[in-house]
């Protein structure tokens, strides 16, 4: 740089020519400029239309020169001034204006209107869903306007853009480009699909665990986008309520597993909750026939007396009877109640009982009684025939088996009836009988 350099350069039009009227695209817009001290540093073009200056180039060596693209500049038809400056490498700075006049050309020339065009991807997808939005719209246009049908809106120009789409639906996508000469609007209907994410089952339950029948308030609590529930409890049973809480009642005791799976448009979800349910019996007692260890049957027919198992027996000889029962259940078999003994179609022991605790088997040793004629009968214990009692089971109160009575034997077996080692001295039997009661 000459730091005595005060001089300012010079600049000058070579085209186009002032006052031409331009009737295509691009203007070749030519200027001289020159210093004869520092050198000139640099030239800038400008255009005045509709009442404002525009930069359009500045050129930092010669030469001088720039096509001038009208359409892209968004240069309207009619009449544009153009400027002029330079400057030198000492910083001097030359206006052509201020020493001329400023040439005018006319635009007479229609650009073609834009042409709006874009796509996207992915067009479809869960919740929220980030969209790259493709600008490839041709033409000229200095803004866009974008509608992307979700009530937002964009106003990029870019090739590429994203928008999320935060909630599920179909979207229609618009977009507007506006240029100089005009606007055109491109839209795809429904182009954008986003579907709600998959619900997220889940569920508790309250009581956990308790007697039968228990009534069980079940507690969804399931997210997202749901449109059915399908309820598995475990006993056998379903249901299909969606609602926050309803009941379910557990009539049997056991151990259940409960399964909850909710579907909605986004998918489908399961939560299982092992052995979630524990229902008990209600206490109650439970009377049926019993065997004994050391006996092989609830009733055990022998022709030899303190014989627990089964020999040969003999029609018309005395057959001594061991029977047992037991209250299997949970709780007392609260008042009086029989068992009998029956042969065949004949009832021949009815034996009363009360108040038997749970967990108490009784029942007799040794019950002589003679059977004939020879020849197969059947055997048949009831625990509590009179139902006066409720037990936790009504359907294991009969044992039942078939024997053979052989003919008479030539030596009938003597009776001689054996105290059993745990009876109860204080049970009232008759002469015919032992009888036994154990707690366990």
């Amino acid at each position: 740089m000459s730091s005595g350099d005060t001089t300012p350069p010079t600049a000058s039009w070579v085209t186009p020519s002032n006052g031409q009227t331009i009737t295509s695209r691009t203007v070749q817009l030519t200027a001289n400029a020159s210093d004869d001290a520092s050198g000139v540093n640099r030239v800038a073009l400008s255009a005045k239309w509709d009442g404002s200056w525009h930069d359009v180039q500045t050129l930092n060596s010669a030469p001088y020169t720039y096509a001038w693209d009208l359409c892209t500049a968004g240069v309207p038809n009619g009449d544009i001034e153009l400027g002029l400056e330079a400057w030198d490498n000492a910083g001097n700075h030359y206006v052509y204006s201020e020493h001329y006049t400023n040439y005018h050309i006319t635009k007479n020339y229609a650009c073609s209107p834009p042409l709006a065009e874009f796509d996207a991807w992915p067009q479809n997808g869960v919740a929220p869903l980030t969209v790259a939005m493709h600008n490839i719209s041709t033409g000229n246009y200095a803004t866009c306007a974008w509608d992307y049908g979700d009530g937002t809106t964009g106003t990029s120009c870019s090739n590429y853009h994203d928008h999320i789409y935060q909630n599920a639906g179909s979207f229609t996508v618009r977009l507007t480009v506006t240029g100089s000469e005009g606007s055109n609007t491109r839209t795809r209907t429904n182009y954008i699909t986003v579907v709600p994410p998959p619900p997220v089952a889940g569920f508790d339950a309250w009581p956990q665990s308790g007697v039968a029948p228990l009534t069980v308030a079940m507690h969804n609590i399931s997210t997202g986008s749901i449109t059915t529930c399908y309820w598995e409890y475990g006993d056998g049973s379903t249901g299909s309520s969606c609602t926050n809480y309803h009941d379910h009642v557990y009539a049997n005791a056991g151990t259940f597993t409960v399964r909850l799976t909710v579907t909605g448009s986004g998918g489908s979800d399961s939560e299982t909750r092992n052995n979630y349910i524990s229902v008990s019996a209600p206490a109650a007692p439970d009377l049926q026939p019993y065997t004994p260890a050391g006996y092989t049957l609830p009733v055990v027919p022998s022709s030899i007396v303190g014989t627990h198992t089964v020999n040969t027996l003999y029609a018309g000889q005395p057959t001594y009877f061991d029977w047992h029962f037991i209250n299997a259940g949970n709780a007392v078999a609260a008042g009086n109640f029989h068992v009998e003994l029956w042969i065949d179609n004949t009832r021949h022991i009815r034996y009363p009982f009360a108040d038997y605790g749970a967990g108490l088997d009784g029942g007799f040793d040794d019950w002589a009684l003679t059977v004939s004629p020879p020849g197969w009968h059947t055997l048949r214990l009831f625990t509590h025939p009179d139902n006066t009692i409720a037990e936790a089971n009504e359907t294991n109160n009969i044992w039942e088996d078939s024997f053979y009575w052989a003919p008479p034997a030539l030596t009938p077996t003597p009776p001689d009836a054996h105290h059993h080692p745990n009876a109860d001295a204080n049970a009232n039997a008759d002469a015919d009988g032992r009888q036994r009661r154990r707690s366990h």
